[in-house]
């Protein structure tokens, strides 16, 4: 048995080492404690509240940051296992202090202006990052003003853990996966090649004897590479291992998940060459959570190999002075700090409240949209319809909509995607990040040319589209390329600028939430010309999109 005041992660007493006499409601009794108390506790909880808030959106939909849905009780875990043997406090005071009020201030701040500019915005991974930045920002002045330096030191794991859950830059992110996914089909391609199975690689597809094996997003191991490192961090702080040590079990859950990633896609490309592509589609999911399972208990047992550090006793039981400020200071304290505290939460409860009233106001005001879709032309026999692979709706979270391929007048070969996401936060989060520089450079294709947009206007309809020319197979192909929000009123801009800043401020200010998307692209082949495509792309539109609404009927 551990020593009185000492830290133990597996007790029998409690769950996690929590008796019922102790943990939490130790925590909330010195909550009790004060005015300053019940201020802090209501601050804190909305601090966390809307800047997880924004962030929600992305942990719900994304299936590579699922995981941030449990950061917050695991961050809400590890402060109360730290509450238990927290060290002597100290008094702050002065320019610390000032300083320590500064960064909260600002932090609050910065959680207030996210609310707006989220709700318009749901897929915005810098507004995610600075949301939660700043709860951890105001979490550390928080423990710093209370105990000074030893507490902001004790409380800086658990209220930082919560920044793993920050969605990484997009452009890194590809970055990422594209050389995770070059690896892992450069190594299945060998792996086949050497036990005599007739394999090679084009891009980031195998072709086989039976057909072509993709290597998606979803089997570039990114996904299980940020689970184990979280996995890693919970590990290293249940068991309260030392900084080196903790790094070093980050570095073993690297190695564990690459490598496991590796295991599974060559263990399911041998079953597609052996089995038949049928088969590698009943092992894809159920070698996933084997994989997912097996390394985080790797990673577990190589955490418990290397020691537990015990925590040093708490300030009251091991009988060390603790610098406790006088009643009359004390007093003096709440005086000032109280009030800041509760303006921080009423600043936080306005900004939510006034934010759903802002969308609200506009949305009963809003004028009936104009809408627009894609007809099919293979109704009519002059097309050839195309089927989507299940995988790929699952991926673009199942839209409405068709894929076909048809001859023009012109010569030209055309194929078209039309997609729509009904109503929601699902839409903002897949259609900007699957763009034909992510998914075609995948298939092999090589982007030579981006061309200025292509503004296409019919009745109340304005849409910019992206143009590209890739390399298929020594031939051009040119690509074009659309994301349409179904705003609340004609558009005046071109939709698709809702990625960019300016666009999504405009958004804001306009009043316009999510109210569905619709994703549009036409790749031509044959054209001699990029001029000669964008006319043929020009006469299938006017022939093709039926217009419905004031500007449309």
């Amino acid at each position: 048995m551990p020593e009185s005041g000492s830290f133990s992660p597996i007790n029998p007493q409690g769950i996690l080492g929590i008796r019922p006499d102790e943990g939490m409601t130790t925590l909330v009794e010195t909550l009790r404690t004060g005015k300053r108390g019940y201020a802090g506790a209501v601050a804190f909880g909305l601090v966390w509240f809307l800047a997880v808030r924004v962030a929600w959106s992305e942990w719900e939909l994304n299936p590579q940051y699922q995981y941030g849905l449990a950061l917050p009780v695991l961050c809400a875990v590890f402060l109360v296992l730290r509450w238990r043997d927290r060290p002597a406090g100290e008094i702050v005071a002065g320019r610390p202090a000032a300083a320590a009020w500064l960064v909260m201030g600002i932090s609050t701040l910065v959680i207030c202006a996210a609310q707006p500019v989220s709700e318009a915005n749901p897929g915005w991974r810098l507004l995610s990052g600075l949301a939660l930045s700043a709860a951890v920002a105001w979490t550390l002045g928080a423990a710093f003003l209370a105990g000074g330096l030893p507490w902001l030191r004790h409380f800086a794991f658990p209220s930082a853990l919560l920044l793993t859950g920050i969605p990484w830059p997009r452009e890194f992110e590809e970055g990422i996966m594209s050389v995770l996914i070059q690896a892992n089909s450069q190594i299945v391609v060998e792996a086949l090649n050497w036990c005599g199975h007739a394999a090679e690689q084009q891009g980031n597809l195998i072709l086989l004897p039976g057909g072509l094996l993709g290597v998606e997003e979803a089997c570039s191991g990114i996904r299980s590479l940020q689970s184990g490192i979280v996995a890693a961090l919970c590990y290293g702080e249940l068991l309260r291992l030392g900084t080196g040590r903790r790094w070093v079990l980050v570095g073993v859950a690297l190695v564990v998940t690459l490598a496991g990633n590796t295991l599974r896609m060559t263990l399911l490309s041998f079953v597609a060459t052996t089995m038949g592509f049928p088969a590698e589609k009943s092992w894809h999911d159920p070698a996933g959570v084997v994989l997912l399972v097996g390394s985080i208990i790797a990673i577990g047992v190589a955490g418990s190999f290397m020691g537990r550090k015990k925590n040093s006793r708490s300030v009251t039981e091991s009988g060390r002075p603790s610098r406790l400020p006088a009643s009359g200071e004390d007093s003096r304290r709440d005086a000032c700090s109280t009030p800041l505290l509760w303006a921080s939460s009423v600043a936080l409860i306005i900004s939510w409240a006034g934010t759903e009233a802002w969308y609200r106001s506009h949305e009963r005001a809003g004028e009936r949209p104009v809408e627009w879709s894609l007809a099919r032309q293979s109704v009519s026999g002059k097309a050839r319809d195309l089927r989507v692979p299940d995988r790929t709706l699952d991926i673009l979270r199942f839209p409405e909509g068709f894929s076909e391929s048809w001859m023009d007048e012109s010569g030209l070969r055309w194929q078209a995607y039309y997609f729509r996401w009904m109503p929601g936060k699902v839409g903002a989060q897949v259609t900007y990040t699957h763009t034909p520089t992510v998914c075609l450079a995948a298939t092999g294709m090589v982007l030579e040319q981006t061309y200025p947009p292509v503004l296409y206007e019919k009745g109340g309809l304005r849409m910019s589209i992206d143009a590209y020319r890739f390399r298929d197979k020594g031939q051009p192909l040119f690509v074009f390329h659309a994301i349409s929000e179904d705003f609340s009123k004609a558009v005046d801009e071109a939709p698709s600028g809702g990625a960019s800043v300016r666009g999504r401020f405009d958004a804001v200010r306009d009043g316009r939430r999510n109210r569905g998307q619709r994703l549009l692209e036409l790749a031509a082949w044959n054209a001699g010309s990029y001029e000669e495509a964008e006319r043929g792309l020009r006469a299938a539109l006017d022939n093709n999109i039926h217009l419905a609404g004031p500007s449309g009927q």
